[in-house]
């Protein structure tokens, strides 16, 4: 697997079409026919793809002149080499606000997910995925350790996982149907020392079950799924 965090300033933001003369041809032609009215969102899909194309480089020692990333119906990346879609390969993108991030992977089902955990009715969001049973399983798991989580903090990992699990399985996953199993803290992050949790999870409706590593910020959570088992 091949990661990419990148943090878009005020000045990449505005010269990002600068860099649209790297995109691919399929690239560029679905980058027009979005449409975008938002130079933010603009930016987005412009450093993601090549931020895509410089992982799976990197992953395959492919130039990265070679690769393309297209959209599927359901809005899956699909990768592309030298005209050929490769099965083996997938790509994974999120984005919020001025955050981008990429994953690359080689034969796994995996999914990647940012999401900020700012300004949002953490209530409300509980309420409407129908997780309370499992929030307070998972916080009493929790309780009494070293790195007890608040609510919010663990709902805010929980959405992430889950965001993330529906891009590895290339689905939307009906969340009244994920059995929170279980979370551990599994250590922090080299640069900032932010801590990371291990989720694991299983979907009652695909049927699948994943393992998610969250790592906890102040004001975003970033969340990787490897989806063990499908059917």
């Amino acid at each position: 697997m091949i990661f990419g965090y990148y943090l878009l300033d005020k000045t990449s933001v505005r010269l990002h079409r600068d860099y649209l003369v790297y995109l691919s041809v399929d690239e560029f032609s679905e980058f027009k026919n979005r449409g975008y009215s938002n130079s933010l969102s603009s930016a987005q899909f412009v450093y993601s793809r090549l931020a895509s194309r410089l992982a799976l480089s990197k992953l395959t020692d492919i130039n990265p002149k070679r690769i393309s990333i297209r959209s599927r119906h359901d809005g899956k990346p699909l990768v592309v080499i030298d005209e050929i879609e490769r099965d083996d390969l997938s790509i994974t993108i999120s984005h919020q606000k001025n955050r981008v991030i990429v994953g690359a992977f080689r034969e796994c089902n995996c999914g990647m997910d940012i999401q900020s955990s700012e300004g949002i009715d953490w209530e409300v969001v509980e309420d409407y995925m129908q997780w309370s049973p499992g929030v307070t399983d998972l916080l009493g798991k929790m309780q009494g350790t070293e790195h007890d989580l608040t609510r919010a903090q663990l709902l805010s990992i929980m959405w992430s996982c889950f965001e993330a699990s529906s891009k590895s399985i290339g689905r939307r996953i009906d969340s009244s149907s994920i059995c929170w199993e279980g979370i551990r803290f599994e250590g922090q992050d080299l640069l900032d020392s932010h801590p990371i949790f291990e989720v694991r999870a299983m979907c009652s409706s695909i049927p699948s079950t994943s393992r998610s590593f969250a790592l906890l910020a102040s004001d975003f959570v970033i969340a990787i799924t490897y989806s063990l088992s499908s059917q």
